[in-house]
């Protein structure tokens, strides 16, 4: 009897310590997905999710296509957009060659690189969450 009122009691301690460790945010979801281009892989670039009431998170496309949201996201709707690889330009070396042209992307069309024009909506529900995403032209 006396370590079943033990039990309970270091239980509850442990599970009033739990809800003091919360930072009192609604919780996270695992978010994770795909992107395409006319039904074929993008292989980089990035998924932003935007929520309307602000704040945006992103994930690296990976080789495959494929992308997840380490930290998750919360419930709610969110635009979406994909944009390609940020641009790394650096100056040519004195004397060097010129620059190479910056390499052009047309499997990222331009509507898909902002949330006010892309289209994308996913909803981000208290489970699992998979997106796939295929751009068209």
């Amino acid at each position: 009897m006396k370590s079943d009122a033990r039990l309970r009691a270091f239980a509850l301690t442990i599970g009033l310590m739990c809800v003091g460790c919360s930072d009192g945010l609604p919780p996270k979801y695992p978010v994770a997905g795909a992107v395409t281009f006319k039904g074929q892989p993008v292989t980089e670039g990035m998924v932003n999710f935007y929520r309307q009431d602000g704040g945006s998170i992103a994930a690296v496309i990976d080789a495959s296509g494929k992308f997840v949201m380490d930290s998750g996201l919360r419930e709610g709707q969110y635009r979406v957009y994909i944009e390609p690889p940020p641009m790394i330009l650096s100056p040519p070396p004195p004397g060097g060659p010129p620059k190479t042209p910056a390499k052009s992307y047309p499997n990222f069309p331009e509507k898909y690189r902002q949330a006010a024009t892309s289209g994308i909506l996913a909803t981000v529900e208290p489970k699992t969450n998979t997106f796939e995403f295929d751009m068209k032209p």
